[in-house]
């Protein structure tokens, strides 16, 4: 065989395979549109695309934005305010398509009852293809808690890590709160006296990691590292924009980003093992049977040394990043959002110096009496919540079909019930744009329904730092305005951004003005 018929044939096996393939692709399309075309949504703009020209459409890119840095980051945030539009003209459940993909967004309060509270939840569960398991083959956070798709396997960790967050158990930590919070004072003081301006999300941010730092883990950020509070950002924005990245067709396997796929290995095998020392450390101080403190970091330990609760070391170090990304990551987003609503709103400001003033006073130690009474801030930090839905969607999988209200799921459907959806659904919540504390107020005779304040989830798979959050949040929310207040910058946009959960995109800009 000469070499112009090696060629030809090699060229012809060639088109032949991309013909099957280009077949097989448009087989496969026919098939998926076929088994969701019963559920309503926006028209698919293209056969091949389906509705990823929408979903561009949708995402937020403002004339007036800030200029992001020019960084992994730089990713057009998806304005979640388009979902909340196709619910009103599709109505509550709604299909989107891209490619051979689909996903089935809802807020129909029957299928949110079934899937998190009602439902066996080995029915619903996480998909794999929607776990933060690993992120470009480096394990990122595994089988812990915040991702394990096996319900059994969820259940027994649950089991070993609720009592450190059992209510009691935090009330015994008031004084670690406070700690964290007098820390949080003194980077406050130093733009107070200076007058410069700052970004306050950053701020939070460290205090947030401080509080997970000194509680789940009896550890002084200083002591893990010098720079580890920004070793911790970095790791959270870079990881974060990648899990975007990392949804993108070929982007695995795309030579042009194997500089960006190598540096986020690297990043995530680095904080892992910081996470696996400290962890090591505290296992030799336990089998040498050394007294260590009573946190979460000792009950998980523990639970590893015990077969049954099947924690193996990896596990563990899973644990460890999954607490701090989320704990860390929601919290200073809600409290960033919150100083953000107060700086523009001078009326809910005042209204939350004066119960400041009233509870607190100028007590340098919050107790868990002063935290019970501070119902306005309570109040404040819920309206936070629903409004912005820090983590605006959750992320499920129909097992089995299953017919809701007449709304047929087949099996093996991926879900994203929306948690912004709910949370401002017009048709249970009045005039939800407005950021209105008193929605919550003890006396509210329209109280706010479970099914539209879901940012905490609902069911056993609810967020086991609900109470942790909420405590942490209140402490430091009172000791910034027993002190101090704040005056926007004008150069804030207030404009919102998503990494895996929603976040101020120019960071709170602001001047830090003492009251006294």
């Amino acid at each position: 065989m000469d070499l112009v018929t090696a060629a030809s044939l090699a060229g012809a096996l060639l088109v032949t395979l991309l013909a099957v393939t280009f077949g097989y692709f448009v087989i496969l399309l026919l098939l998926v549109h076929a088994k969701y075309d019963h559920l309503p949504g926006p028209k698919r703009t293209s056969f091949f695309l389906g509705n990823a020209a929408d979903l561009t459409k949708s995402l937020r890119s403002p004339e007036d934005s800030i200029k992001l840095p020019e960084d992994l980051t730089n990713i057009k945030p998806i304005a979640h305010e388009a979902f909340t539009q196709w619910f009103e003209v599709y109505g509550d459940t709604y299909t989107i398509y891209v490619l051979h993909k689909v996903i089935v967004v809802t807020r129909h309060r029957n299928i949110l009852k079934r899937i998190l509270v009602d439902g066996d939840q080995r029915d619903f569960p996480k998909g794999e293809e929607f776990s933060l398991k690993h992120l470009y083959g480096q394990r990122f956070i595994g089988e812990g808690l915040v991702s394990a798709c096996d319900h059994d396997a969820w259940y027994l960790r649950r089991r070993v890590m609720d009592p450190m967050f059992h209510r009691n158990h935090l009330k015994s930590a008031v004084a670690t709160f406070n700690s964290a919070g007098d820390n949080f004072l003194k980077d406050l003081q130093t733009y107070a006296e200076s007058g410069d301006s700052c970004g306050l999300s950053h701020l939070i941010e460290k205090s947030t990691l401080d509080v997970i730092m000194k509680i789940l883990f009896s550890a002084e950020i200083a002591d893990v590292g010098a720079n580890f509070h920004e070793l911790v950002a970095n790791f959270i924005k870079e990881s974060f924009a990648a899990l975007q990245m990392s949804g993108m067709p070929l982007v695995q396997v795309n030579p042009l980003l194997y500089s960006h796929r190598l540096s986020i290995r690297k990043i995530v095998k680095s904080f892992r093992e910081i996470g696996a020392k400290k962890i090591a450390e505290r296992k030799a101080a336990i089998c040498s049977g050394e007294a260590v403190p009573d946190d979460l970091l000792t009950a998980i330990i523990k639970g590893h040394l015990d077969p049954s609760t099947g924690y193996d070391f990896e596990t563990l170090v899973d644990e460890f990043v999954g607490m701090i990304v989320a704990g860390m990551e929601t919290s200073s987003n809600t409290l960033a959002f919150t100083f953000m609503e107060l700086g523009r709103r001078p009326d809910l400001l005042q209204r939350l110096v004066t119960e400041v003033d009233e509870v607190v006073g100028q007590k340098s130690f919050i107790s868990n009496e002063d935290i019970t009474r501070l119902s306005f801030t309570s109040m404040l930090i819920k309206e936070t919540l629903r409004r912005y839905a820090i983590a605006p969607s959750i992320m499920r999988v129909v097992r089995k079909e299953t017919t809701i209200d007449g709304i047929r799921l087949p099996a093996g459907t991926p879900m994203m019930l929306s948690i912004m959806g709910a949370n401002n659904d017009r048709k249970y919540i009045d005039d939800p744009d407005k950021f209105d504390p008193d929605r919550f107020h003890p006396e509210q005779t329209k109280r706010i329904s479970v099914y539209s304040f879901l940012s905490f989830s609902l069911g056993l798979r609810n967020c086991i730092g609900q109470v942790f959050a909420q405590m942490e949040m209140k402490v430091m929310l009172a000791k910034f305005f027993q002190h101090f207040t704040l005056q926007l910058d004008s150069s804030e946009t207030f404009h919102l951004g998503q990494r895996a959960t929603l976040f101020p995109i120019s960071g709170v800009k602001c001047k830090i003005l003492s009251r006294e």
